[in-house]
This record gives structure tokens, C-alpha cells and sequence, in this order.
């Protein structure tokens, strides 16, 4: 049931995920690093996490698509994100709930 809207959106993940698998190492990462240390979030020594399967990582990146409205993502939508996706780090969100988490964000922190 995916329209050709979230193939586009799809297909664009894709790309992005090539692109940073090619370049995770000499563009992605230092530039992360350069500017998480320049914004304090970051030791100078920062330490690498070791993963389940033996690797190490510093960075995980997720991909979110945002499509539609929750009425029409409901059902169909969370079916097809667990069966295309499973555990790989792509979600699927209707516009409505990026509302509810800004207006969460509002009345907890003023606007």
C-alpha cells in the first residue's frame, strides 16, 4: 500500500545510507565530533561504544520519514513499517505526532 510519495522518501534513505557508509569516516564522524566538542557535548577523548556483535561504533544514525496524517497511517502504516523495516533504524510517523511532541515541548518548557 506504499504510495509513491514514501518509495520516493524511501529510495532517498537509501542513497543517504550509501552516502554515509562511503563517507562515514572522513566526512560524517570528525565533522559530528568537530562540532559536538565545540558545543560542549562531547569529551576531548570521546569513547567508542562496543556493540553486542563485537564492533565498536561512536555514531548511530536514524531515518525518519514523516508522511500523512495519523487516520490515514493507522493500521496499514505500522504493519508496513514492521514488515519493510523490522529493527533496521528507519521510522515511519504521521505529521500528527510531530504536533503532539512540539506541543508537549511548548507547555512543558513555555512558548
Amino acid at each position: 500500500q506504499s504510495t509513491g510519495r514514501l518509495r520516493d522518501a524511501e529510495g532517498q534513505i537509501v542513497k543517504w545510507q550509501a552516502w554515509m557508509e562511503k563517507n562515514r569516516n572522513t566526512v560524517f564522524v570528525p565533522k559530528a565530533l568537530k562540532m559536538l566538542k565545540k558545543c560542549g557535548a562531547w569529551d576531548a577523548e570521546p569513547k567508542f561504544y562496543n556493540l553486542s556483535d563485537g564492533t565498536w561504533q561512536m555514531t548511530h544514525v536514524w531515518y525518519r520519514i514523516i508522511i500523512g496524517r495519523r487516520r490515514d497511517f493507522e493500521g496499514w502504516g505500522n504493519e508496513y513499517r514492521s514488515q519493510k523495516y523490522g529493527g533496521q533504524p528507519v521510522e515511519i510517523v504521521p505529521w500528527d505526532r510531530l504536533l503532539e511532541k512540539y506541543r508537549d515541548r511548548l507547555n512543558r518548557y513555555g512558548g
